[in-house]
């Protein structure tokens, strides 16, 4: 028996039950029944050169089939007709951030979210900023924000390089860093970088912005530390007020 889309649920609607037990058998067996008998009716007709047998299983052919486009017919109104009423899964997506704490930063212009359970610490200076999770929660690294005055206009690259030169114990050095994805933070675009950088930091962006560089930084010396997880959800709520 051939199946349908909806073949289990049109039995509920208007014309009832009956009336599709009635021309699912007719359609499935008679369709091929009526195909065969047309074949056998001209073949008998030709050998007794008359249109007599052909005639009737033509007839048959042409009720079978009008029946078969009234059941798929049927079918397909029932299917549309399920599928609208059918509840469609929600596709919004929920944004963790949004019940998030909120520090904003009036001197350097700028507003940051951090979860519920950390907290925000000025380090004596609007400058440096730590988030970290408050100390009845477990921690496995902080969130570093540092403003440094950008005179000479440097961009995030040279920034980081000249930033990772502080951990150098023989100068000159050449620091290994890692310059990874792109992500705009603040609407300016920049890169994730990582390697030999100070603080232990595991991740830091580097923002040039307003002849200032806006560095922040995802520290940890927790081993399997999830930080840099949370950081990149941090970065998202990252915007300028000025």
């Amino acid at each position: 028996m051939r199946e349908f889309p909806g073949y289990y649920n049109y039995y509920n609607m208007d014309l009832g039950p009956t009336l599709t037990r009635f021309l699912i058998p007719i359609t499935t067996i008679g369709l091929p029944i009526s195909i065969i008998l047309l074949i056998i009716g001209v073949i008998l007709d030709i050998v007794k050169k008359r249109f007599y047998w052909s005639k009737f299983a033509l007839i048959l052919f042409v009720i079978i089939l009008v029946l078969e486009i009234i059941q798929i017919k049927f079918i397909y109104q029932t299917t549309s007709q399920i599928l609208q009423q059918s509840p469609r899964a929600s596709t919004s997506v929920t944004d963790e951030t949004a019940n998030w704490k909120t520090y904003t930063n009036t001197s350097h212009g700028y507003s940051i979210k951090y979860p519920t359970t950390w907290i925000a610490y000025e380090n004596n200076t609007p400058n440096s900023v730590t988030l970290m999770s408050a100390p009845d929660y477990p921690s496995d690294g902080e969130i570093g924000i540092e403003v440094e005055a950008n005179q000479e206009r440097l961009d995030g690259k040279q920034w980081a390089q000249k930033d990772a030169q502080t951990t150098c114990i023989v100068q000159p050095c050449t620091p290994s860093l890692t310059f990874g994805e792109e992500i705009t933070v603040g609407g300016i675009k920049t890169f994730v970088v990582s390697g030999q950088l100070p603080k232990w930091t595991q991740e830091a962006v580097y923002i040039p912005y307003n002849e200032k560089m806006y560095i922040i930084r995802a520290s940890s010396n927790v081993s399997g530390s999830t930080i840099t997880q949370t950081f990149r959800k941090i970065l998202s709520t990252f915007q300028f007020s000025n």
